[in-house]
């Protein structure tokens, strides 16, 4: 009996010194069921998580795909084209920081995929340096108030409720914008969307041109910016999410296993996980533990999660 709960008294001693109450630190070793090992997924469903932005059963051009799971076993290479939901994909990242926006794009430009993907939208947790004259001299002209920064964030959030409204018009709609939102801030060659108020106002240009017919009114403007900040809405349920799940700013789960992103923007990465999952699929069908009638996502989650990420008790856990 000892040797049995030896390594849960040093794994309960180990939290408590990080400074994990006792409840927390025993309900977190309880997570994993008699595996024997700690979990490498975290539990990425949430009633926080944002409507996908692809669903691979809307998509028409998967219309003629197989929905067995034993298709799984008669492809020629590479990723079978299963008409299911194999993969859930969820990318975390701040749309004001041009590389994520770009990844975010790259993303979505990777489907049709037997998968589903979300984006959750939020601002990255960054210091935001100040202007020392002592050091640096008197402030250029060039940051004048004419150039004054809008309120930090508020960037991020402007782009995140315009996602949200386009993401109600549709995948084409969303696609659109983000593509025209990447190619005008990358002719700035900045690392940020500039917190000015023209950078403001040129998001809401975006998403005026984005109307082919009949522009909105002012008033459908303000809507848009008032939804997407209410409780409940697009912004606050990006932040909560992130909150709640503790992931990185940026990082991308893919069915709970978490990316950061050296693992995810080199070349072809993100399809190589997606098909080491595959593999892992072919292997449960295989054995039985999954039937056409099984949900993937459940199957996952019996493996054992993490309700949320913390880099100090699970470091091997992100790659």
């Amino acid at each position: 009996l000892m040797q049995t709960l030896h390594p849960f008294f040093v794994g309960v001693e180990r939290l408590v010194r990080l400074g994990i109450s006792e409840r927390v630190a025993c309900e977190i070793l309880k997570e994993v069921k008699g595996s024997g090992k700690a979990p490498q997924r975290l539990d990425w469903r949430s009633k926080a998580l944002p409507p996908p932005v692809y669903q691979v059963l809307k998509d028409k051009d998967t219309q003629r795909w197989s929905s067995s799971l034993r298709s799984l076993f008669f492809g020629f290479g590479g990723l079978s084209p299963v008409r299911l939901p194999l993969y859930n994909l969820v990318f975390v990242f701040d749309p004001a920081e041009v590389e994520d926006l770009g990844s975010a794009l790259a993303l979505l430009k990777q489907m049709p995929l037997p998968a589903n993907l979300h984006f959750v939208m939020t601002t990255a947790s960054t210091a935001e340096l100040a202007w020392e004259e002592e050091v640096l001299g008197s402030k250029p002209s060039w940051l004048s108030s004419s150039q004054a920064r809008s309120e930090k964030g508020q960037v991020s959030q402007t782009l995140a409720s315009t996602f949200a409204y386009m993401l109600a018009k549709g995948r084409k709609r969303v696609q659109s914008f983000l593509t025209a939102a990447h190619e005008w801030v990358s002719s700035l060659n900045v690392n940020r969307w500039p917190e000015t108020e023209e950078g403001l106002q040129k998001i809401k240009e975006l998403w005026l041109a984005s109307f082919k017919k009949e522009a909105p009114t002012e008033d459908t403007w303000l809507e848009l910016l008032r939804n997407g900040s209410a409780v409940g809405g697009y912004v606050a349920n990006c932040s909560d999410y992130a909150a709640s799940t503790g992931v990185p700013v940026p990082s991308l789960l893919v069915n709970g296993k978490i990316m950061l992103k050296g693992a995810y923007s080199g070349q072809h990465a993100v399809l190589q996980s997606v098909a080491e999952e595959q593999q892992r699929i072919q292997q449960a069908v295989y054995m039985g533990a999954l039937t056409d009638s099984s949900d993937v996502s459940e199957f996952f989650v019996s493996q054992g999660v993490l309700s949320a990420y913390h880099p100090e008790i699970s470091p091997d856990m992100a790659e």
